[in-house]
């Protein structure tokens, strides 16, 4: 959970939030997209918790790590830089700040998976 002190009062971010933040952008990837657990497994949102992505604080920044994996013939750098940017944007446009994410493709799916490790990073 993240919090910050402003004038007007305290924001307060939970995992949850930021794992509907996640969902919608991976929704607009039409299926070249699967959201997984940090072992490769593929994993939804519930209400319990969010599997696919880890969120902490340090140094009052936020930082969030996003677990997927891409379709055969997507483009790994294209789809992680649009990721990267569509929840750094509506994610900055909560906070004020810009979080660092990382986004792991844990592997390329076709009719199975070929498991990679693949980590893509924005300070």
């Amino acid at each position: 959970m993240y919090s910050k002190k402003t004038e007007i009062g305290t924001i307060i971010l939970s995992q949850n939030v930021i794992g509907k933040i996640v969902t919608d952008a991976v929704s607009g990837f039409a299926g070249r997209v699967l959201l997984c657990n940090a072992k490769g497994k593929v994993s939804m949102s519930d209400s319990k918790g969010v599997s696919f992505l880890e969120f902490e604080t340090i140094n009052d920044r936020p930082i969030i790590k996003i677990y997927v994996l891409i379709r055969f013939g997507a483009g790994i750098t294209t789809i992680t830089d649009n990721l990267i940017n569509t929840v750094s944007r509506h994610t900055e446009f909560i906070l004020g700040t810009a979080p660092e994410i990382s986004v792991i493709v844990k592997g390329v799916f076709s009719r199975n998976v070929a498991r990679r490790n693949i980590e893509v990073k924005r300070p």
